[in-house]
């Protein structure tokens, strides 16, 4: 499989993943929200690093490196990486311990619905930031209506 096909694999899975969220959101498992957070955010950021030809490392946490690598996207992502690279940390940051909790830390009562709500922004944030480099999304109605908009354009051969 080449990196791109891999990178779009990576975007699909983040996608549906992002559509399953809603159903352990719906459930009140925010502890289970905010862990699939991170998850989604991680493979939606090493899709973005393979597309620009960076083999992502075996890391939770690859915000840093997309950060790293911003002169290598589009203009339009570049505004955004530090924002990025905030919620990624922050996801990682919750990863272990929505999951698995810790002697002082029962996911099941501690994590909230704000928690979930959270996590779900920065996440709807990415995949949304991901945007320019999605191959795997066909262009929508209205993005070719915008493209039909340009200065110039007329309606009249429409």
């Amino acid at each position: 499989m080449e990196a791109d096909q891999l990178a779009t694999a990576y975007i699909q899975k983040s996608r549906a993943r992002r559509k399953a969220l809603q159903v352990l959101y719906e459930e009140e498992s925010y502890s289970d929200t905010v862990r699939e957070s991170q998850e989604i955010c991680e493979l939606a950021l090493k899709a973005v690093l393979r597309l620009i030809g960076i083999d992502p490392p075996k890391l939770h946490d690859v915000g840093k490196i997309v950060k790293q690598y911003a002169s290598e996207l589009p203009a339009t992502m570049q505004t955004d990486v530090d924002v990025v690279a905030r919620y990624s940390f922050q996801l990682r940051r919750d990863r272990e311990l929505a999951f698995y909790g810790a002697l002082d830390v029962d996911p099941a009562q501690d994590y909230t619905r704000e928690d979930a709500d959270a996590a779900i922004s920065q996440v709807d944030f990415i995949l949304e930031w991901i945007r320019p480099l999605d191959v795997s999304r066909p262009s929508s109605p209205n993005r070719s209506q915008e493209a039909s908009d340009q200065p110039g354009d007329t309606d009249e051969n429409a």
